[in-house]
């Protein structure tokens, strides 16, 4: 059984297509499975104090959200959870799978998906800089996408690094018992994960309410630029 749950949730499209949102990325919120309760107890009790029925906004006037905050920010602070915010602005993003692909065999096509999975390793990457992976073991959650069994498969190995993928240097990852696929409509810790996501596009906009950094000081966000195509 794994230690912790990791509830990642993403916002905006892969896709370089005209129309797609300029952003893409990730909010991440990891719990030790032992301490999951918490995160339930926490959305339960502000939705009945509040009669809340819908998803939790990040806004000038929602208290319900900053009381989740709060109470999320105490957790960090304590080491019972920890957040992560990781995105691209494709005007500024140089790195593979969106304008070029050092894969000659890797069709167009098929871009949009690759740049998901590269882009989710690099957060996940990022969510464990610094910290001591230790032994844990992870269950990751995603929410749900759109991907064919062969997709999925393509995923776990991916970031599992199994089934002869050679990789340039190993993956800062703990060790991925499970991959699974939720709806955040039932699932609380992607629910928060959400509100990470929330955060993340209005950190890139600039438009976020003053006092939410205060409240979340141990969530950390950081634009992805990658790395400009090899003239070799």
């Amino acid at each position: 059984m794994p230690s912790h749950f990791v509830f990642v949730d993403d916002t905006g499209d892969p896709s370089p297509a005209k129309g797609c949102s300029e952003l893409f990325g990730f909010g991440i919120l990891e719990v030790p499975v032992n301490k999951y309760a918490m995160i339930r107890q926490i959305l339960a009790e502000e939705r009945w104090r509040h009669r809340l029925y819908r998803d939790f906004e990040i806004a000038p006037t929602s208290q319900p959200c900053r009381n989740v905050l709060t109470q999320l920010a105490e957790l960090a602070q304590a080491g019972l959870v920890c957040m992560s915010g990781f995105y691209l602005n494709k005007d500024q993003y140089a790195g593979r799978y969106l304008t070029w692909c050092d894969i000659g065999s890797a069709p167009r096509w098929q871009w949009p998906h690759r740049l998901r999975a590269y882009v989710l390793r690099k957060a996940l990457e990022f969510h464990y800089d610094g910290r001591p992976i230790d032994d844990r073991s992870i269950d990751l959650v995603l929410d749900r996408i759109a991907l064919s069994h062969r997709q999925r498969q393509n995923l776990e190995d991916y970031l599992t690094s199994q089934k002869g993928i050679v990789l340039n240097e190993p993956f800062h990852l703990p060790k991925i018992d499970y991959i699974t696929i939720s709806d955040s409509s039932y699932t609380g810790g992607l629910q928060l994960a959400h509100i990470m996501t929330d955060i993340v596009k209005r950190c890139a906009a600039g438009t976020l309410p003053a006092d939410v950094p205060l409240l979340l000081q141990c969530f950390r966000v950081v634009e992805f630029t990658g790395h400009v195509e090899s003239q070799e």
